[in-house]
């Protein structure tokens, strides 16, 4: 359990359970940040879980903040139906000029706490575990990207894990609140030009230097935290800034060849070398499922099926809030390789008679063989007879 950091603020900065938030009640705190408060709540009448983020009152009449948490419901709204995005429910604001958003409650762990627990024990995520989270990582990235947004702040704090009713871990990425658009000159970036906005660990060098919102970003960001996931280690940014990010191949024994030259491919300097796209991307993870022999079924939600989540929202300062958990996510199984589909037999009846049919017909064609060679043999009683003959009789 992480430690609370205390913020100062006048004493009814916090919701009172009970609380109604637009058509929702305040069930408890659930993390504090800088910027906003993060609440657990539930719909009056359906009482669906629900995550409620409320802006401090600090924040209340700052115009800057005002339009961020407008803009990151808009954003949110855009990419509502994305499995692997946290999603959008609600946005308003309270009689006292704070806005808030009600989101899906996400029931899991922040990536961050697994890698920290993971390096506690000294040994690093199972390499399934790293394919699975990054395929789902570049999905939400596919989406968020068809839509013309960049998030540019993909880290672990900002990745949720949850476990599926059937045992699989699943991901979202939370937290567009510094999101960019594609096209700036849709009214929807509010940085300054040159502005640099991120997580220097995960930063891009052309994010690095104020550059516009561009796909290479994420690509890079979901580098490092692949980069991260596979060695327990991040590689230092100035050496990232370069492009001479170490292979994973040298740190960890048994990364496969595949994932070794995704990584790199990820972490180039020039981003027009880099991997493309998300889409491009998944294609190459499933060059490294197939080099593990893990490629696994699609999920429940991909199936159309609806997955029950709950979850964790950055309220600026992701590193200090305290998520409650109901369940302990340990390292799953190696998943089955994917079955071959067996060519289907015909039913054994019909074999049999098929057998007959085809021994039948060749007794037929035995028998008609036979009957003309003894035709051709025998005498024609239409033969005729030289009378001059001898008699040989």
């Amino acid at each position: 359990m992480k430690t609370m950091t205390a913020f100062p603020r006048p004493a009814d900065d916090v919701l009172a359970a009970g609380r109604l938030v637009g058509r929702h009640r305040i069930v408890g705190k659930l993390a504090e940040g800088a910027h906003a408060i993060l609440y657990m709540g539930e719909h009056v009448v359906t009482q669906a879980e629900v995550a409620i983020k409320v802006l401090r009152r600090a924040h209340a009449e700052s115009v800057e903040m005002r339009a961020r948490f407008d803009r990151e419901a808009r954003v949110m709204g855009r990419l509502s139906g994305c499995p692997t995005i946290v999603q959008v429910h609600d946005a308003g604001e309270l009689d006292d000029g704070r806005r808030f958003l009600v989101m899906e409650f996400v029931r899991g762990r922040e990536l961050a706490t697994l890698l920290s627990n993971a390096g506690r024990r000294g040994v690093p995520l199972e390499l399934e575990r790293v394919t699975a989270i990054a395929r789902d990582l570049a999905s939400a990235l596919r989406d968020a990207h068809g839509k013309g947004v960049v998030h540019r702040d993909l880290k672990p704090s900002n990745i949720m894990v949850v476990r599926l009713p059937d045992g699989r871990e699943h991901a979202k990425l939370v937290d567009f609140g510094v999101s960019g658009d594609l096209d700036a000159g849709g009214g929807e970036e509010l940085t300054t030009a040159g502005a640099v906005i991120g997580t220097a660990a995960y930063m891009s060098p052309e994010q690095a230097v104020g550059m516009p919102a561009a796909v290479s970003m994420d690509i890079f960001a979901l580098g490092v935290v692949m980069f991260e996931m596979t060695t327990g280690t991040l590689p230092p940014p100035s050496v990232l800034r370069i492009g001479a990010a170490p292979r994973v191949a040298t740190l960890r024994a048994d990364v496969p060849a595949a994932l070794d030259a995704l990584v790199f491919q990820c972490l180039l300097a020039d981003p027009r070398a880099r991997v493309g796209d998300a889409i491009e991307l998944l294609g190459k993870l499933g060059l490294v499922e197939d080099e593990l022999g893990t490629r696994a079924p699609p999920h429940a939600w991909s199936a159309g099926r609806p997955l029950r989540a709950a979850g964790s929202i950055d309220v600026g300062g992701a590193d200090d809030r305290t998520i409650p958990e109901d369940h302990t996510i340990v390292a799953l199984p190696r998943p089955r390789p994917a079955r071959v589909r067996a060519v289907r037999r015909p039913p054994r009846p019909l074999l049999r008679l098929l057998g007959i049919v085809v021994v039948v017909t060749l007794g037929i064609l035995v028998g008609l063989a036979i009957w003309r060679i003894g035709l051709r043999s025998a005498p024609r009683a239409d033969r005729a007879v030289d009378p001059a003959a001898p008699d040989t009789g």
